[in-house]
């Protein structure tokens, strides 16, 4: 065992490696992602003519965290996943329903989405940090045959912004300097790294 001088004498600090597992990021961007579901649209809910736009006032809220189920193979990320929403349609029309005032549904949205990002494989970890950019409803005509009356489609849209990180584990060397810190004659040497 080597003996140290407190008073300034102190060994000079010793250069080593370690060898540390760690998480290398090989791909770190933001992506846009949709969620789209068509559903036929309530009764009495229209298209007006004029503006293209419904008929009827809609809202739709968030109601949930969004889903995110990732799949990674060689050189592809496969993404598939939901958001839920609340559809809630104001009804202006008492004909066909005079006691309610709004319609509401409640909806499950799917998402999916391939990535072409080169070099990832399986095993490699990907963490999604979703954020919502946009809820969106319209609707269009949907025609369905001769003699039929037209009938119309709603198409329930929330537009994603996506901060994609796929990262691998990975064994790096890195540089440790030993410093002896003695606190008294005869003490241990305490590693900094």
């Amino acid at each position: 065992m080597e003996e140290i001088d407190i008073r300034g004498k102190l060994p000079k600090p010793k250069l080593t490696t370690k060898d540390v597992k760690s998480l290398v990021v090989l791909f770190d961007r933001k992506v846009l992602k949709v969620a789209e579901l068509a559903i036929p649209a309530p009764v009495g809910v229209g298209i007006d003519k004029t503006t293209g736009g419904l008929d009827h006032p809609v809202r739709l809220e968030l109601v949930d965290d969004v889903v995110l189920k990732p799949t990674v193979l060689k050189g592809l990320l496969i993404n598939h996943g939901s958001v839920k929403v609340r559809l809630t349609i104001e009804n202006h029309d008492p004909d066909p329903c005079p006691t309610k005032k709004e319609i509401v549904k409640h909806l499950l949205l799917p998402v999916q989405s391939i990535l072409k990002i080169k070099g990832i494989r399986p095993g490699d970890h990907v963490q999604e940090f979703p954020k919502v950019e946009s809820l969106l409803v319209f609707g269009f005509p949907d025609h369905t045959g001769p003699g039929v009356g037209m009938k119309i489609k709603l198409v329930v849209k929330v537009i994603l912004r996506v901060r994609l990180i796929v990262a691998r584990e990975e064994i790096l060397t890195i540089p440790v300097v030993e410093k002896p810190c003695p606190k008294k004659k005869g003490s241990k040497i305490e590693l900094f790294y």
